[in-house]
């Protein structure tokens, strides 16, 4: 069966913003281009902000079907308590929400991230499979949803001790056999994830416009990147000025990106 989909960004800014929201996108599948019957709805990571980010777009935590959770900072992983409490108190929700994520995340997510606050309720002790369906992806591995394939893609984002922080970007394969690339959250690493850009249709790239990190990509290095690249670069998790005047976007179209992508008006067709 074929659906019509569309992958829209309920904000599109970095941990420190105020104005922007945090980084999460929202894939949904419709039964026809009319858009008039929801098949499933596929949250791209969750922030804290999406206690916000969500009513802003007019949805609620009862329109989501799923969940994909890249790494563990919070503009990423922070609002699933937001949706993990909100569906388990819903008495009309009739299944859980599925929650895709490494399993090299699955431990650490719950015992140092969301135990804390979502372990004990009511006299009980709580798992994460308390709240919702938990989806496991092992190493190298995918998922599916619909009509879409998701392949993880580790990340270069944070490094402890000298050990790579478990992060995954996506690889989406649409039925048409177009591929979307989501980095997530990276450092500056072309020749880590090259067969990545070169593969990718379009790229939706976090980019650093404030200070610079050392773990994100800098709007600076971006630039060094190939221009046929770049022509397939839409910036995304970048500081609230982006949205103040035209500077930041007059440099992205000087530089062949694609552009910057804006909350809740820049639609991705994955058709």
């Amino acid at each position: 069966m074929s659906y019509y989909t569309e992958m829209i960004y309920l904000g599109t800014g970095s941990a420190f913003g105020e104005k922007n929201l945090h980084t999460n996108a929202l894939i949904t599948w419709y039964k026809d281009s009319t858009k008039n019957s929801v098949v499933y709805r596929l949250l791209i990571d969750a922030g804290s902000d999406i206690k916000h980010s969500l009513p802003l777009a007019g949805l609620s935590v009862k329109d989501i079907d799923g969940v994909y959770i890249s790494h563990q900072h919070g503009d990423h992983c922070g609002g699933l308590e937001t949706l993990g409490f909100k569906s388990y108190f819903d008495p009309t929700r009739e299944r859980k929400i599925q929650l895709f994520i490494s399993n090299k995340l699955v431990d650490d997510i719950w015992n140092k991230t969301m135990s804390g606050g979502m372990e004990s309720l009511a006299g009980k002790s709580n798992t994460l499979e308390t709240y919702f369906d938990v989806k496991s992806i092992a190493d190298n591995g995918s998922f599916v949803v619909l009509t879409h394939r998701f392949d993880l893609v580790q990340m270069i984002h944070i490094v402890n001790d000298r050990m790579v922080v478990p992060a995954f970007g996506l690889m989406i394969e649409s039925p048409l056999g177009l591929n979307w690339f989501l980095t997530t959250d990276t450092q500056h690493n072309p020749n880590q994830i090259s067969e990545y850009y070169n593969k990718a249709d379009v790229i939706i790239h976090d980019c650093e416009t404030g200070f610079k990190s050392g773990v994100h990509a800098h709007w600076t290095e971006l630039a060094t990147l190939p221009l046929e690249v770049r022509e397939k670069i839409w910036l995304s998790h970048f500081t609230d000025d982006v949205l103040d005047g035209t500077r930041w976007h007059d440099w992205a179209a000087e530089n062949k990106f694609k552009g910057f992508v804006l909350p809740r008006t820049t639609i991705f067709d994955l058709m």
